[in-house]
């Protein structure tokens, strides 16, 4: 229960520091944050709600992936001045439709839930994310990196993608070791810290470090 109530903290935190900072984002990117955090609140008490009840939640799981790639993808997608990443992010983007559609449409169906865009989604945020990243950091202008919502957020989700990586390829080989849920639990910690955090972050370093 303390582990819920830890990761419920940390997502109410960041949607109350996100709605506070509209007012000084005029970025129409950022401005999605917010409402897309409070989609996520909604989404995990409904899903805790029919647990409790022991109703399956997988079905809010799979809708919430196909929602945070669309999110993370417009983002990112937004925010980077390379063409040639635009049309790699537009190739990928209508791969993961296609998976999407083999699964809703039953013609393809390993698990029981949409393990396919789930794992594709991760791959994506790793690689979209450090890509991002590196085209920053090989950018000709002079930057400050702070002061960059994108520097945040991509830091933010490339760790928090990688960690979700780590756990979902561990359940779903049914990996378990000493401590096993401990360690779990710990790495989720760390992800949900790193992407509230970094989307927070993306909401406030212009008013922090300018």
């Amino acid at each position: 229960m303390l582990y819920q109530i830890l990761l419920y903290s940390i997502l109410i935190a960041s949607l109350v520091i996100c709605f506070t900072a509209i007012p000084s984002n005029p970025e129409r990117s950022l401005r999605m944050i917010p409402l897309f955090l409070l989609y996520n609140l909604i989404s995990e008490l409904s899903a805790y709600g029919l647990m409790v009840q022991k109703r399956s939640n997988m079905f809010i799981y799979d809708i919430y992936t196909l929602l945070e790639f669309v999110f993370i993808f417009i983002l990112l997608f937004a925010s980077s001045k390379s063409i040639r990443f635009k049309r790699v992010m537009s190739f990928y983007g209508l791969l993961f439709l296609a998976a999407a559609i083999l699964f809703y449409f039953g013609w393809y169906k390993p698990t029981h839930y949409n393990i396919l865009n789930l794992f594709m989604s991760f791959m994506f945020i790793i690689v979209a994310s450090g890509a991002v990243l590196i085209e920053q950091l090989f950018s000709d202008e002079v930057i400050r990196f702070t002061s960059i919502p994108l520097f945040w957020a991509s830091t933010g989700f490339l760790i928090y993608a990688s960690a979700s990586f780590l756990i979902n390829t561990l359940n779903y080989l049914n990996i378990v070791f000493p401590s096993s849920l401990m360690v779990k639990q710990v790495i989720t910690v760390i992800g949900s810290l790193a992407f509230y955090g970094g989307l927070s972050m993306s909401m406030l370093c212009r008013r922090i470090f300018n």
